[in-house]
């Protein structure tokens, strides 16, 4: 007895306090929380860096440009065929391609859109790739781009003259 008291008078004398129940499951409780959201975070972390097909690029296997020529000054016709091959290598995932267009640039000049040469007449809209499978499409970009400018016919004689043209195509499509 005397023991406890020289323990409780002590404890009263340092300030401590014996702490209650209910502060011991509030902590418990707030503790719990904290680590649930922690391992929360790391595995939506883990998730967004190892399972999610983040490298899906189409590749051009194949390009024809069939007529390409300065019909006037600021006139430019073209022809190009394509086919551009969507892979998708990822084990668990499938992907869905939506509103997916290509267009050609020539010196930084947009020529114009595409369809499809698949007797469609448009690309698809959209399209999804199951795991570990690829799908080739064939876009066909042809037409006129009027007013192309000075820059754009000198870049076309320079490279005329030289036997090779440079062009950009551009891929856009929401995964």
């Amino acid at each position: 007895n005397s023991y406890r008291r020289l323990r409780t008078a002590v404890a009263e004398l340092c300030g401590r306090k014996k702490k209650g129940c209910g502060t011991k499951v509030a902590v418990f409780a707030c503790k719990t929380a904290t680590n649930f959201a922690v391992s929360l975070l790391s595995v939506f972390l883990f998730w967004l860096i190892l399972f999610r097909p983040y490298q899906i690029r189409p590749t051009t296997s194949a390009a024809i440009l069939t007529t390409f020529n300065n019909v006037t000054a600021d006139t430019l016709r073209y022809d190009l065929a394509l086919d551009l091959t969507f892979s998708n290598s990822h084990h668990f995932y499938s992907v869905r391609f939506d509103h997916l267009t290509v267009a050609a640039y020539y010196s930084g000049t947009k020529l114009g859109g595409s369809s499809s040469s698949d007797g469609a007449g448009e690309l698809p809209s959209s399209f999804k790739l199951r795991p570990r499978r690829h799908r080739t499409i064939h876009p066909v970009l042809s037409g006129r781009a009027i007013n192309v400018g000075g820059a754009v016919a000198d870049e076309f004689s320079r490279e005329g003259k030289r036997g090779r043209f440079t062009m950009e195509v551009v891929v856009k499509t929401t995964l």
